[in-house]
């Protein structure tokens, strides 16, 4: 039987962000940054109108992706097996978590000056890893080095990136996410070309 306070959760993380800017519009400038550089400088501004529509672009994508996260559309038969129904609950919500937090940190940044959204947005990233990390170990073989790979990369990305200058934040953020989708495409490849000779 399903839980209708997950749903229930779900919705309130949800339209949080939303609720949060709205409630901040009035004392918004009237010209704000929607975009930014390397350096986590505004590089691009426009009406807070647009950040409102921003806000609400994303939030609908955030919520599209729980629900086929949650609903294991998008995977075969065979994975959908794989993935128990508590795992995609698990996975939909972090995710859920992790967007509405960055849209709450943009909305932050927008209303702070002092305040900076890439100080909230590479070390939830590096805890997303890691909750991903930790929610797929239990799947196959080659999920539980890649979910504990990413375990640990997470939490010390998330940890390293707090003590890093912007833009030597942003180059080791790439190297990481580019080091944990190699490896466990290296790894999964030797592993079942191993299974095969077997």
């Amino acid at each position: 039987m399903k839980n209708p306070w997950t749903n229930i959760l779900a919705a309130i993380i949800w339209v949080a962000p939303i609720i949060y800017l709205l409630t901040v519009y009035s004392s918004l400038p009237e010209i704000v940054p929607l975009h930014y550089n390397m350096e986590g400088e505004p590089d691009a501004v426009g009406k807070k109108s647009e950040l409102i529509v921003i806000q609400i672009v994303i939030s609908f994508m955030s919520g599209g992706v729980y629900l086929l996260i949650k609903n294991g559309i998008g995977t075969n038969g065979e994975e959908k097996q794989e993935y128990s129904p508590a795992t995609l609950n698990k996975l939909a919500m972090g995710i859920l978590v992790f967007m509405s937090v960055i849209c709450i940190a943009i909305a932050l940044d927008t209303v702070y000056e002092s305040f900076s959204g890439t100080t909230i947005f590479f070390p939830a990233s590096g805890l997303l890893l890691a909750f991903i990390g930790s929610s797929i170990q239990d799947v196959k073989p080659t999920h539980k080095f890649t979910g504990r790979l990413w375990l640990i990369s997470g939490i010390t990305l998330a940890i390293v990136v707090l003590f890093l200058p912007a833009l030597l934040t942003r180059i080791v953020f790439g190297l990481f996410i580019i080091t944990v989708i190699v490896i466990p495409l290296i790894y999964s490849y030797r592993y079942n070309k191993k299974q095969l000779k077997e």
